[in-house]
């Protein structure tokens, strides 16, 4: 049974909205969508994804929230961040919808993986996460290996102003592997 890349995203909201031990409870923001989507097609391949400031980037993904909270199925609150002027918007699905019923079972267990994986991170930390895996799966493909000294040079080069550490680089592709996103060749 295949899903559509509509549900895929509207599944992950309301897990997220469902699981979340977090004030903001659901999913928090766009960032966090886009890098929860990103871990999900490492296993499953639905969507395209493409390098953008705050690392890999699916337009896709971006029109389906916009589509899903325009049509009422997700509603969206702003929550303002300690960076002034700066708001998340928080996703939470609208239980009026129902569930979604027939969801693939090895989908649904990604996604619920990937909400207790990204249960508690920043979204700063969901962007470094998912730019070294990103990063570093392109080095792996392009030269057959890859080590965090070169992503995290690949990373100050695409990103100069994130500020993003030798040592968090090697901390993210811990924490990465420790999730069960580990980098092979495809």
């Amino acid at each position: 049974m295949m899903a559509s890349n509509t549900s895929i995203v509207l599944r992950l909201i309301q897990k997220a909205a469902a699981n979340q031990k977090t004030a903001a409870r659901g999913m928090p923001g766009k960032k966090a969508l886009q890098k929860s989507v990103y871990l999900f097609n490492l296993e499953h391949g639905y969507f395209n994804f493409k390098w953008a400031d705050y690392g890999p980037f699916s337009a896709e993904v971006q029109q389906i929230a916009h589509d899903l909270a325009y049509c009422g199925k997700i509603n969206i609150r702003e929550i303002p961040t300690k960076k002034e002027g700066a708001v998340i918007q928080s996703m939470q699905y609208v239980k009026d919808f129902g569930t979604l019923e027939n969801f693939p079972s090895d989908m649904d267990a990604t996604l619920e993986r990937i909400v207790g994986f990204i249960e508690g991170r920043k979204p700063r930390e969901l962007e470094l996460l998912a730019s070294v895996h990103y990063l570093a799966q392109r080095q792996l493909q392009q030269a057959g290996t890859y080590d965090t000294e070169s992503v995290h040079q690949l990373l100050s080069k695409l990103k100069p102003s994130a500020g993003f550490t030798l040592g968090d680089v090697g901390e993210a592709l811990q924490a990465l592997k420790a999730g069960g996103f580990s980098l092979d060749l495809e």
